[in-house]
């Protein structure tokens, strides 16, 4: 009888470990799902982007492409500022 109270608690361990596993599984899956959507969306925008791009480019914007050339330097100067500034700011 000891032993049977035995295997039930351990069937009732393992219960709750195999639905604490399946709550985990759903929850990583709808994660997975919302990365794919976003991914999905910013592949859109890029898409997007890069045709617009293309065609700024063929309607002959040599001034257009010096000011996008001239917006993305400043663009990495700005970001390496405030990444250097966020590292000397910690202690």
């Amino acid at each position: 009888n000891r032993q049977i109270d035995e295997l039930s608690g351990q069937v009732s361990a393992l219960r709750e470990l195999t639905i604490n596993i399946r709550d985990e599984i759903d929850d990583q899956n709808s994660f997975l799902d919302t990365m794919s959507n976003t991914a999905d969306s910013t592949l859109g925008s890029l898409g997007f982007s890069m045709k617009k791009l293309q065609t700024m480019l063929n309607t002959g914007g040599s001034k257009h492409m010096c000011y996008l050339i001239t917006f993305v330097v400043f663009v990495f100067i700005l970001l390496y500022y405030l990444f250097t500034a966020k590292r000397a700011a910690r202690p």
